[in-house]
């Protein structure tokens, strides 16, 4: 029975308890064979529990590391999708900003955009070459220092009187003539349109468009003087013949028959 139980045990039998045949040897043998089992038992059982706690701990944190994964899983194609729409979004600007820059060349009139408080943000190319300037040092200037403004008489226009100060305090389309003073001190007439950046009810910067109208000056000019010339021209013939028709009926030349 000893042996027999020994190789149960052995075999991994904890539950088997080999049988007390009294107190000698054999039996003493067989009372620590069946302590030590035991022992054993509680000893494998005591571990058994720690591994499977350890187990229980180990699938916890896996289970937290697969989340985890899959979180920043996520989060990198998110990632890569804001990154993928960046730069569609920067493509498109590129894009827009080429057009919009080739549609500021082709106009004609110049052409200047300023902040809520009067500062230069854009100037087209045919703005700086009316005004003998360069483009990227006017940027940033105060429309009123860039751009100098004088009326018929040469008097310098009060800046509160300059059309793109009073589209801003206005906040409407302003119309106005002046003379700008080119970077060379000649100036030079020019038609004036400004109009108010809006932005949900508030005035955030304005748009000037001007042209230059020295040619229609000119025009003008020669137009009055024709006309003045005509008049003038029309009027003179028309004194002779009454100053002529005057002394004949006055008989300062004598006296007229019937057939004169």
């Amino acid at each position: 029975d000893l042996r027999n139980g020994a190789e149960r045990i052995g075999r991994g039998d904890l539950d088997h308890r080999i049988p007390l045949a009294g107190e000698d040897e054999i039996g003493e043998l067989a009372r620590s064979f069946n302590e030590m089992t035991a022992k054993l038992k509680e000893s494998y059982t005591g571990l058994e529990g720690k591994v499977q706690e350890k187990t229980r701990e180990l699938a916890h944190k896996v289970k937290q590391i697969e989340t985890q994964n899959r979180i920043l899983e996520e989060q990198k194609r998110a990632t890569l999708n804001v990154l993928e729409d960046l730069e569609s979004a920067k493509q498109k600007i590129e894009t827009e900003k080429v057009e919009y820059e080739a549609l500021l060349a082709s106009i004609g009139d110049g052409m200047v955009a300023t902040d809520e408080d009067g500062r230069i943000m854009m100037m087209n190319q045919q703005a700086a070459l009316m005004l003998g300037c360069r483009i990227e040092e006017e940027v940033g200037l105060p429309f009123e220092e860039a751009v100098l403004c004088e009326d018929e008489k040469g008097d310098p226009v009060p800046r509160e009187k300059r059309a793109v100060s009073l589209a801003l305090q206005k906040g409407r389309k302003i119309v106005a003539s002046a003379y700008y003073v080119r970077r060379d001190k000649t100036r030079f007439p020019v038609a004036i349109t400004v109009s108010p950046i809006l932005l949900e009810g508030r005035t955030i910067g304005a748009v000037e468009i001007f042209r230059d109208v020295t040619r229609e000056k000119e025009i003008d000019r020669m137009k009055t003087d024709f006309i003045s010339t005509v008049s003038h021209e029309l009027r003179t013939p028309l004194t002779v013949i009454r100053e002529g028709v005057s002394l004949v009926l006055d008989g300062i030349l004598g006296q007229t028959s019937t057939e004169q």
